[in-house]
């Protein structure tokens, strides 16, 4: 919890308890009181309003988050100009590969993905839509990241830090600058097994015509299929050219 006195430490122990609850999918009173270090007389209270307000289902004693997330999800979604235009773009592309593509876009210093798509031969992760990464773990976020400033980007790593997901992560601002350098230069991004073991990525940003960044489009698959000329080129020569052209019907909407 937070010490700043402009935030109410009630309705953030109220959306621990829904980001709890959804780990674990279904949880109860004890094991949220024990997770949380909360008294059970205050996560019944918590509990009980967002049953009452429909946000949370009570079986038993189990309580799991209600459908009526999706409602303010698919808002939220929505309301961003490129949902509107990537549909067809992506599909076609996982049409063309096989594989699973992905459009991200920033929030909060972080990456959540906003539309995903899966071809015949797209294996299962726990990649899915509303997922939230860091940014420098993945294809699309470092591809966002060379879209932004110096500045910014500076900004985002003092905020989230860089941690590592895997042995392979770019883990240092050092690092990390090269190969934003390297991502400018060429247009694209990979993720070589950076968030997951045994995961490829490539992915471009996604601009409007003026060059502001709105968000990144990534094609992933497993590092046995993605090598040689289809992962160092082919494929990020499609991405790129998706991705440009999804930046200009954003503009132009």
């Amino acid at each position: 919890m937070h010490d700043d006195p402009d935030t109410l430490q009630c309705t953030e122990t109220s959306f621990a308890i829904l980001r709890y609850i959804k780990e674990l999918d279904t949880a109860t009173i004890t094991s949220l009181a024990d997770a949380l270090d909360r008294p059970k007389s205050t996560i019944h209270r918590h509990l009980n309003t967002l049953q009452e307000l429909g946000y949370v289902i009570r079986s038993d004693d189990r309580y799991r988050l209600s459908l009526q997330f999706l409602d303010l999800a698919e808002k939220a979604r929505t309301d961003r100009s490129l949902y509107s235009v990537l549909r067809p773009e992506v599909d076609d592309l996982v049409e063309e590969t096989g594989e699973r593509a992905q459009v991200m876009v920033e929030e909060n210093n972080h990456g959540i993905y906003i539309y995903q798509s899966k071809g015949e031969q797209a294996i299962e992760t726990d990649s899915h839509i509303g997922k939230q990464v860091h940014l420098h773990t993945v294809a699309s976020g470092k591809a966002y990241l060379a879209a932004l400033s110096d500045d910014e980007i500076d900004q985002i790593i003092e905020d989230k830090g860089l941690p590592s997901m895997t042995q392979h992560t770019v883990d240092s601002r050092d690092e990390l600058y090269g190969e934003i350098n390297r991502i400018r230069e060429r247009g694209y991004a990979f993720n070589d097994e950076e968030e997951m073991e045994g995961i490829r990525a490539v992915a471009a940003a996604i601009c409007r015509v003026d060059g502001t960044p709105i968000g990144s489009i990534s094609l992933a698959g497993p590092k046995t299929r993605l090598q040689g000329d289809k992962y160092r080129t082919k494929y990020p020569e499609i991405v790129s050219d998706i991705a440009t052209v999804l930046g200009v019907k954003v503009t132009y909407k």
